[in-house]
């Protein structure tokens, strides 16, 4: 498994043989964010292999795949990725006040978004 700040690289192995049922003609693939599973999104591979992009950074997926041949689809199996981190949002509202001729106070309200991990300022 691979991954960046919008994308998840998947990767898997056929089912047994014992187990195919049949020639297995491809894989489906569902995707959607933990926190908003209202969103599923559904696609289609011959690979055993899928990078899944355009997602949001620094969130965590479910990703289901299951093989299927000419009679349907098997079971899937899931898995549970995050996306990695990105640098934050820039802080909103700065504000600055003179105190003295070498000196400033400076405030502002926190990203709207950090990406990532809040590792300070």
């Amino acid at each position: 498994m691979f991954s960046s700040a919008t994308s998840l690289l998947i990767s898997w192995f056929p089912p047994p043989e014992q187990d195919q049922n049949g020639d297995i003609m491809g894989y489906n693939i569902s995707y959607f964010e933990v926190d908003n599973s209202d969103i599923v999104t559904y696609t289609s591979t011959e690979e055993t292999m899928i990078n899944i992009t355009g997602l949001m950074v620094y969130t965590e997926y479910n990703v289901s795949v299951a093989a299927y041949t000419s009679i349907g689809t098997g079971p899937f199996d899931s898995i549970i990725e995050r996306t990695d981190s990105s640098v934050p949002e820039a802080p909103q509202n700065l504000i600055y006040r003179n105190l003295s001729s070498t000196s400033i106070e400076v405030s502002w309200d926190a990203p709207s978004s950090f990406n990532g991990p809040n590792e300070g300022y």
